[in-house]
């Protein structure tokens, strides 16, 4: 009964010396996904932005250049 129990207890502890590489990689890699999904959500995030301002800067020229033509329009038909 011994012997048995000194088996089981080398071939648990093998198990758990060759497993925890294994959580430990597998723990590097999750952090290393995680940190490129929020890299990129930040990214899309400020293409997103910059577009939005773009875009509003375009209109804001539209609308003065439409309130400008407007005004001389308005101020010599008077």
């Amino acid at each position: 009964m011994r012997i048995k129990f000194n088996i089981f207890r080398e071939m648990l502890v093998l198990l758990l010396i060759l497993l925890t590489p294994v959580v430990a990689l597998y723990y590097y890699s999750t952090s290393k996904s995680i940190n490129v999904i929020q890299e990129e959500l930040i990214k899309a995030s400020l293409n997103r932005m910059e577009l939005f301002v773009a875009q509003m800067d375009a209109s804001i020229e539209k609308f003065d250049l439409l309130t400008r033509t407007c005004w001389s329009t308005c101020t010599t038909t008077r």
